[in-house]
């Protein structure tokens, strides 16, 4: 498994993957106690045993300037505890939280990527101390000096003790519990065994595993962090090196044979992997019931990213065994039912590794809270943002690349969409405006949609706009309304006259529409005057392995996805026109289609050149339809989607039309066409 773990270490995965999840319970609360426009106990307490989580972690990591602002808004949520209320300073207690919260969010991302998280907060901090000194009644702030009280102390020198321990003449039990509000206590565990294993022969936990039991925390919790050791140093050394230790409540280092309990220690630690404590039946119970309560772990995407690289490589493998001819010329009952036995499995294997990597839009949905919050301020305009279809889940990866466009549409309907209090009250409207989200399941695609009760789009500024950029001629009169909003995800594009902090470069439309290309998505927009903008995000469940239709051109095949495909026929003479230009286009149901030659577009040899010979198959993508003509349909089949090798991509043009390939059931390679292209 080794292929599969980080580079980094273990420890500060942990500390990153921690913090990140308290900022977004700190974000959650806060918007939650701006909304009710006061702050509980609970929340004050929460909040406060937040800040001190991330500051005492952060200090053990050696992070200053995260543990000196998380100190400062716990000392800010000490007072406010204190003093039982905010007073008359709510709005600066709520602006500081947030801003404190977007410092440590900002230094996280630089040690998730790798840099220096060297950045201060001197001015942040300074507001935080004349909140202080105003709660506190005192004319003067006091002085701007801070003190980690919770940093360890730094590591005590080998030399100040006895050398490496060579005989392990000592040998002790060690008891260790942590603070109760602490948290993390297999990193606190990991701390303590990193500073005392130098000086051992021999070392043995319980729990032994840290980060890979899932019920760790909760066993140290109850029975405390044991270690058992062989060493040269006295009982009094091993008692001080562990006190040293951050968040440490309590020692007891007693004189033990160490050999005694190493088998017993060891076996039970594949009991706590089980919940089950290793003292007598009192405890098992107790125990059990512990990890009965725990349900859920947490696994490294990378992991399950080779999970889903393996179940398409079995998918693969499982196609080419039950299309190989030499075995479908055995006659053997047997044989073919086992065949169609492992398709089974790995369609069930399949299903449960892709469910495993579904997540609720929820996360990225809640996200877009704060950045509603933050424009209403900046735009003095009062917004609600209503959310459904939050537990509709999709594909972590699909998640990961939702994000971006949604907050340029948020921000567009706040910005663009949205009227002033005073404008939405001469309408008749109410003077809270409404962005929703709402997600829902269709088929094997999500529908996102993102919409405002604003002033809708204006049609005439959008031509006007457009034929400046030369999107479309003067001329072109005739235009339906969603070609004309579609005209807004042209790069480049704006309507506001000038640039403000959130619009008016014309870039935030274009990176959406890339963006939700980039995950076989689709995007339409739709409006109504005075009524307000509809933007619908079509994306796919999953990226890995989709539905796709086999169709062959010459001696190439080519996969379509099935959800991209409308209807196929065998064209008549008298559907097919051509218009002035010489481009092929063929009548269905009244409405002409372009038609697409794949022979042509890829320059590839065929024998079949009349329409009226192949086949057409109707793909729609965005609202647009194109008939794709190829010579026969092989049939439907699930695919793998792979990149192309280098040498193919760097022959083919950017916009070429092909999104990858795929293995066949024959082992030849299938090229998957990006209808989005075409």
């Amino acid at each position: 498994m080794d292929d599969f773990s980080s580079e980094r270490d273990p420890l500060l995965d942990v500390f990153i993957f921690e913090t990140n999840q308290l900022l977004e319970q700190l974000e959650d609360i806060m918007l939650e106690v701006e909304k009710d426009d006061t702050i509980s106990e609970e929340h004050i307490n929460e909040i406060f045993r937040i800040m001190h989580t991330i500051k005492g972690s952060a200090s053990m990591m050696s992070y200053d300037s995260v543990a000196v602002v998380a100190h400062k808004i716990e000392d800010l949520f000490f007072k406010i505890r204190e003093n039982k209320s905010v007073g008359s300073e709510f709005s600066n207690v709520c602006d500081v939280v947030f801003e404190g919260g977007d410092f440590i969010k900002g230094q996280m991302e630089k040690i998730q990527n790798g840099e220096e998280a060297a950045g201060t907060a001197d001015s942040l901090i300074q507001r935080i101390t004349d909140l202080l000194a105003k709660m506190s009644g005192t004319d003067e702030p006091p002085k701007n000096e801070i003190q980690l009280e919770d940093k360890p102390e730094s590591a005590p020198k080998q030399e100040d003790y006895a050398p490496k321990a060579e005989s392990g003449k000592n040998k002790f039990a060690i008891t260790i519990f942590f603070d109760d509000e602490c948290k993390m206590e297999n990193v606190r565990a990991f701390s303590v065994v990193n500073s005392i294993e130098k000086y051992c022969s021999e070392i043995l936990s319980k729990p032994k595993e840290l980060f890979d039991n899932p019920t760790c925390n909760e066993v140290i919790q109850k029975e405390g962090f044991a270690l058992f050791i062989a060493t040269d140093l006295n009982q009094q050394k091993v008692e001080e090196i562990v006190k040293k230790q951050m968040c440490v409540k309590s020692v007891e280092v007693k004189e033990d044979d160490f050999t005694l309990h190493s088998k017993e220690a060891d076996n039970d630690n594949n009991n706590k992997a089980k919940g089950v404590a290793e003292s007598g039946k009192a405890n098992t119970a107790t125990s059990t019931k512990v990890a009965s309560k725990q349900s859920l772990i947490n696994v490294n995407v990378d992991k399950l990213d080779a999970l889903m690289d393996f179940v398409g490589e079995i998918v693969i493998t499982g196609s080419m065994l039950e299309h190989n001819p030499l075995i479908k010329g055995i006659e053997l009952p047997v044989l073919h039912k086992n065949i169609d036995r492992l398709q089974k499995l790995t369609k069930e294997l399949q299903d449960v590794v892709m469910s495993v990597r579904m997540v609720p839009i929820a996360s990225v949905f809640h996200k877009m809270n704060r950045i509603v919050r933050d424009m209403s301020k900046e735009l003095n305009k009062e917004v609600e943002l209503s959310i459904s279809g939050e537990e509709t889940e999709v594909d972590k990866t699909v998640v990961d690349n939702l994000s971006d466009p949604l907050m340029h549409l948020v921000r567009n309907c706040m910005d663009h969409g949205l009227e002033s209090a005073e404008d939405r009250i001469k309408a008749g409207k109410p003077a809270k405006g409404t962005v929703s989200l709402k997600a829902m399941n269709i088929g094997s695609n999500v529908i996102v949609t993102v919409s405002d009760d604003g002033r809708g789009l204006d049609k005439d500024k959008i031509i006007k706009k457009a034929i400046e950029k030369k999107l479309i001629a003067s001329d072109e009169t005739d235009i339906s309304d969603k070609k004309i909003y579609s005209l807004i995800l042209a790069p480049g594009f704006s309507t506001k006259e000038q640039v403000t902090k959130f619009s008016g470069r014309g870039v935030g439309m274009d990176v959406v529409k890339q963006n939700i290309e980039s995950i076989n998505g689709g995007i339409s927009i739709d409006s109504e005057p005075g009524k307000g903008t509809i933007t619908k995000i079509k994306i796919p469940l999953t990226l890995s392995i989709i539905e796709g239709m086999n169709v062959a051109v010459g001696d190439l095949s080519f996969i379509l996805p099935i959800t991209s495909i409308q209807e196929s026929f065998r064209p008549k003479a008298k559907d097919i026109v051509t218009d002035p230009y010489g481009n092929e286009m063929i009548l269905i149901r009244g409405k002409c289609c372009n038609v697409v030659r794949l022979h042509e577009k890829y320059g590839i040899d065929t024998e079949v050149k009349n329409l009226e010979e192949g086949i057409l198959i109707t793909v729609e993508n965005n609202n647009k339809l194109v008939c794709l003509f190829v010579d026969r349909i092989i049939g439907d089949q699930q695919i793998v989607i792979k990149s192309l090798p280098k040498y193919l991509s760097d022959m083919l043009e950017e916009d070429c039309g092909i999104a990858g390939c795929t293995i066949l059931g024959d082992g030849g390679i299938g090229f998957i066409i990006n209808t989005n292209e075409l």
